[in-house]
């Protein structure tokens, strides 16, 4: 079992979490959010309320669009189910675990606060992301 200080260490290799105080950090890690999926279970489905997103700690996500031409595959340190969340619209694509993955849950609502309470732009902290999962569906097609 991993211990706090483990979760915290891999939760702050994502660059949203990085300039947030280890303080803040460990108040926020709640183990209960943490856990493992086994390769090929589904994360996720399209169509589905997007409440969550997800910080792969360990492993590979395959991200699946509906015309099965587009996939994309996120692995450590990335988020998956990001963009949904910030456009406030149900899931666009089926998130897939390509691997066995460890993950970190979270919701909506703890987003926000995270957000408000350490000026962080989401937007500006999730645009990298979107450009490279843009760049590397741009180039499957």
């Amino acid at each position: 079992m991993m211990s706090n200080q483990n979760y915290l260490k891999l939760v702050q290799t994502n660059l949203l979490f990085d300039s947030i105080s280890e303080s803040f950090l460990k108040s926020f890690i709640k183990p209960k959010n943490l856990f493992t999926v086994r390769e090929g279970s589904l994360i996720y489905s399209f169509g589905d309320e997007a409440k969550d997103i997800y910080l792969i700690l360990e492993g590979e996500v395959k991200i699946k669009f509906c015309d099965n031409r587009n996939i994309s595959y996120k692995s450590n340190s990335d988020f998956v189910g990001e963009k949904e969340i910030l456009e406030k619209t149900n899931r666009v694509s089926f998130a897939i675990a390509n691997k066995d993955c460890k993950l970190y849950r979270i919701d909506a609502e703890e987003l926000n606060n995270l957000s408000k309470q350490n000026d962080v732009k989401l937007n500006e902290a999730f645009n990298p992301i979107f450009e490279e999962v843009t760049e590397s569906v741009e180039q499957l097609a």
